[in-house]
């Protein structure tokens, strides 16, 4: 293309070297010029370029690796009463009891009272669950997933459970006695426990108490009666007597 170009401007060039008049040179010199720059504007513009155009380098993607869930395995929430415990319509002695669960024995938890130590359970046989003082209690499986329960209205306060003696000795010295007792704290809302010694009240003890010892004069033949009594404002309720002589 470029050497056609070349061509055709030498000869215009040569042509206009032929002999004219003075207007009729100036003019064909004119056209001459003009068809020399378009011929020269249509060379440059028709001819490629060699400047290669620039290649646009792919942009790398980064995919964050999502973190795998961990799902905790589920297994159904148990609890196992460790001695016999009774079951409540509500968390609380004045609440009245609907069934006592004997030791060893389970039952399906449905739900919690944390604040009082409680746990509502399925007892098999009963239309409604019940509510058991998590005390002398075992739980098992997702107990963390059962729901928070609020109790039911309170009923009018009633006395505590009375305490089950469950071990009580004593031995015979020269002119004493020791005397050692241990007792089941049934009760869960008691204000303190009292000894009685031959009817005659002899201590009182806290909350939550759960044993006594003391050490008496005697003589050879003396008997002696004990009884531990628990107490809150609602009454009283007391244990078995205890009795024993030294020979």
């Amino acid at each position: 293309m470029r050497r056609i170009a070349l061509i055709f401007i030498c000869m215009l060039l040569t042509a206009c070297n032929m002999p004219l008049t003075d207007s009729g040179e100036e003019d064909l010199n004119n056209e001459a010029a003009t068809i020399v720059a378009l011929t020269l504007e249509a060379v440059q513009t028709s001819t490629p370029s060699n400047t290669p155009k620039p290649v646009n380098s792919p942009t790398l993607a980064f995919t964050r690796t999502p973190t795998p869930t961990i799902t905790p395995t589920y297994s159904v929430p148990m609890l196992k009463v460790n001695e016999p415990t009774n079951c409540r319509t509500g968390p609380g002695q004045s609440y009245d009891i609907v069934f006592t669960l004997l030791s060893g024995a389970s039952a399906e938890i449905v739900g919690s009272y944390p604040s009082d130590n409680y746990w509502i359970v399925k007892v098999q046989g009963l239309a409604e669950p019940c509510w058991i003082w998590g005390e002398y209690s075992t739980v098992s499986g997702s107990h963390w997933a059962v729901p928070t329960v609020l109790p039911p209205a309170t009923a009018s306060p009633s006395p505590p459970e009375a305490p089950g003696i469950s071990d009580w000795e004593y031995l015979c010295g020269f002119g004493n006695v020791t005397v050692d007792l241990t007792w089941i704290d049934h009760a869960e809302d008691e204000s303190g426990y009292r000894i009685y010694r031959d009817g005659e009240q002899i201590t009182e003890l806290p909350p939550n108490s759960t044993a006594f010892s003391e050490v008496v004069e005697s003589v050879p033949g003396e008997s002696f009666t004990y009884l531990i009594e628990v107490f809150n404002s609602a009454g009283t309720a007391s244990s078995a007597p205890i009795n024993f002589s030294c020979q």
